[in-house]
């Protein structure tokens, strides 16, 4: 506020309708401008035929300019074009810039002004998430390259991720090498994922997640997988020997796996492969104690009718599927969660049986039940026509004559009749 008898300018506090400073400036103030940043405040001068210039972080007059014969007002205050422009600036960090492949990076953007953001991972994968992360399969130098855009132009930024291959005595490779080297189902049956990652078809991944952990010998291990992008929670081991930096992977599928022939009989609720280390290194040689923790909709066992104590964790091994013991651990309101003790890591599916087909399996496996009662009915059948038959038709009217024991043979029918009808 210009006091044009004066030659001060007073600064007013809005929200409390309070003078908070009061600056000198030249004689008779009578026009005040502020440039669109508010970093200064420009006051005309016309007794004096100055203008001030004051510094709004300190209310005080950092220069006075000559500007001729008594100046009285500003109009509004105009700045170059370019200096209204906001540009956007590229930025970003990851977990780690360099590791034993297969390695995880998780991207985290730290752009600033942008409306949109394209990253390039360097080995010829691409994502228009915020803050991805990728998975490098393969050794190598990987240059990775964060684009990002806004109305008034682009900009970029680059960095190095080292992929390094982990040498035959510290990666697993010693293992068996025969799991996940093909897409052959026998020899992908004992296996965890193959060098360089999965022997899955990426057209038939769903979603993929992946863990990181280091893997000590004779401590336990866990990959936790937080992301909740599978319906694997968790996988724990103990280990029998170093191998360091490893990664975990899960592939929940579209349908079944490539590597199996087929699923299993009863109902599917997913099919997913479950991958430790390279080359083979999730078998009984190299793990043990081995335990998946997952989870099963509780919606999928009410819209299919399935019966929750029959759910099993079946691995595929040895060209068959094989069901896990599994333990419920616990539940929410969305989920049932179980843990399925493992030998090792290959393809899995969940499963269940409807309640109807339960049933049906545990009429079946009392054989002979059935025919039993049916056998004894008859036989009572057959012992009373017997008695008739052997009556004298020449005694009609006497007392018949009956076939020798036939009282003890008809007693034993009647009591065995009644201890079936009591069992129904």
């Amino acid at each position: 506020m210009a006091n044009e008898y004066g030659n001060t300018v007073s600064v007013v506090d809005t929200t409390t309708n309070t003078v908070t400073a009061t600056v000198s400036v030249g004689s008779g103030p009578t026009g005040v401008a502020v440039n669109p940043d508010g970093i200064r405040v420009y006051v005309a001068n016309p007794g004096s035929s100055t203008a001030s210039v004051i510094d709004t972080a300190t209310d005080t007059v950092t220069a006075t300019v000559n500007v001729g014969n008594s100046p009285v007002s500003f109009g509004q205050f105009i700045v170059p074009p370019s200096s209204q422009l906001v540009l956007s600036v590229a930025n970003f960090s990851s977990n780690v810039t360099s590791g034993y492949a297969p390695l995880s990076v998780q991207f985290t953007d730290l752009s600033q002004n942008a409306t949109g953001i394209n990253w390039s991972f360097g080995d010829g994968n691409t994502s228009n998430e915020q803050n991805p992360t990728h998975n490098y399969p393969a050794a190598g130098n990987y240059t990775v390259n964060l684009a990002v855009i806004n109305e008034n132009g682009t900009d970029s930024k680059t960095a190095a991720i080292t992929v390094l291959q982990e040498s035959s005595s510290s990666d697993g490779s010693s293992g068996d090498s025969s799991g996940g080297s093909s897409n052959d189902s026998s020899h992908s049956s004992s296996g965890g994922g193959g060098a360089g990652g999965s022997p899955e078809p990426a057209s038939n991944v769903e979603v993929k997640e992946f863990s990181q952990a280091f893997i000590t010998s004779r401590n336990p291990v866990k990959f936790d997988f937080p992301r909740n992008a599978t319906c694997v929670v968790s996988v724990i081991f103990d280990a029998k020997r170093t191998v360091g930096k490893t990664i975990a992977t899960v592939e929940m599928l579209k349908g079944k796996s490539t590597l199996v022939p087929g699923l299993p009989s009863d109902e599917v609720y997913k099919s997913l492969n479950i991958w430790v280390g390279n080359s083979g290194y999730g078998t009984e040689n190299n793990i043990e104690n081995a335990v998946v923790c997952f989870k099963v909709e509780k919606s999928w066992l009410q819209n299919k009718n399935i019966d929750q104590s029959s759910i099993t964790l079946n691995r595929y091994n040895d060209t068959k599927w094989n069901p896990l013991s599994i333990n419920l651990s616990e539940e929410d309101d969305e989920y049932l969660y179980f843990t399925a003790e493992t030998p090792g890591f290959s393809p899995f599916a969940i499963a269940g049986k409807t309640a109807a087909n339960k049933t049906v399996n545990e009429t079946q496996s009392q054989p002979g039940t059935k025919d039993l009662k049916q056998s004894n009915v008859s036989n009572a059948t057959n012992v009373e026509q017997t008695s008739e038959q052997t009556q004298n038709p020449n005694t009609s009217g006497k007392k018949s004559t009956k076939t020798p024991g036939f009282e003890a043979v008809f007693g034993i029918v009647c009591l065995l009749a009644v201890f079936l009808h009591k069992r129904k």
